[in-house]
C-alpha cells in the first residue's frame, strides 16, 4: 500500500499549521493592517514561517509612519521584532531616498517604491551588523527578506522595552555622555 495519502495529509495539516501560526492579531486599527499586509508582504512572511526562520507572528507592539513593529516568536520560542516597512506609504520613498543616495552600498537606486523599501530594510540590516560587531548596544540583526527585517525583540514576555523618551532619566547629563560616546563610536567603529 502507498504512503501517498498519508503524505498528502501530512502535508496539508502541516500547511494548516503554518497558517494557523500567522496568527496576526487584528487590533481595532484595521487600516494599519491593510497597510502592511499587502499579498507580497503577505508571502513573504509566510516564507519566513515555511522555512523556520519564523514560528508565529503576533500582534504589533510599535508603529510608526513608516513601518510596523510585530512580536515574533522564533523556532526556539523566544520572542523576536518582526519590522514591516510599509510599502504603501509615499512617505517612505521622500524621506529616505535622500539617505541611500551617496552610499556605495546602494549604486542603483530603484524608481518603483517597493524596491526602495527593500534596498532600505537591507540597509538598515547591514548597518546592525556593522554597529553590533562594533560591539556597540544595539539589537542583533537575524535575517532580512524584502521588506520584512527580524531582529532581537529589546523588552520582556512580548512586553517591549519603553522608548528613551518614557523613561525617568535620574542622571540626564550622564545619559546625555553616554549617548553621545556611542554615536561616536558608531560613526568611528561601524
Amino acid at each position: 500500500m502507498s504512503d501517498k495519502p498519508e503524505e498528502n495529509l501530512r502535508r496539508r495539516e502541516e500547511r494548516y499549521d503554518r497558517e494557523r501560526r500567522m496568527r496576526v492579531q487584528v487590533g481595532e486599527d484595521k487600516e494599519t493592517l491593510e497597510e502592511v499586509f499587502d499579498g507580497r508582504t503577505l508571502t513573504t512572511v509566510m516564507h519566513l514561517l515555511n522555512r523556520g526562520r519564523l514560528r508565529e507572528l503576533q500582534g504589533a507592539v510599535k508603529s510608526g509612519k513608516e513601518s510596523r513593529i510585530y512580536r515574533g516568536i522564533d523556532m526556539k520560542g523566544g520572542d523576536v521584532a518582526v519590522k514591516i516597512y510599509l510599502t504603501s506609504s509615499a512617505i517612505f520613498r521622500q524621506g529616505r531616498l535622500k539617505y541611500i543616495r551617496g552610499d556605495p552600498r546602494f549604486k542603483d537606486i530603484p524608481h518603483d517604491t517597493r524596491s526602495l523599501i527593500d534596498q532600505w530594510a537591507s540597509k538598515e540590516f547591514k548597518n546592525l551588523q556593522l554597529a553590533k560587531e562594533a560591539g556597540l548596544a544595539v539589537p542583533t540583526p537575524i535575517y532580512v527578506e524584502k521588506n520584512v527585517l527580524l531582529m532581537e525583540f529589546i523588552g520582556k514576555n512580548g512586553v517591549p522595552a519603553p522608548y528613551l523618551r518614557e523613561v525617568p532619566l535620574q542622571a540626564a547629563s550622564s545619559w546625555y555622555d553616554k549617548i553621545v560616546e556611542m554615536v561616536k563610536d558608531l560613526y568611528d567603529k561601524a
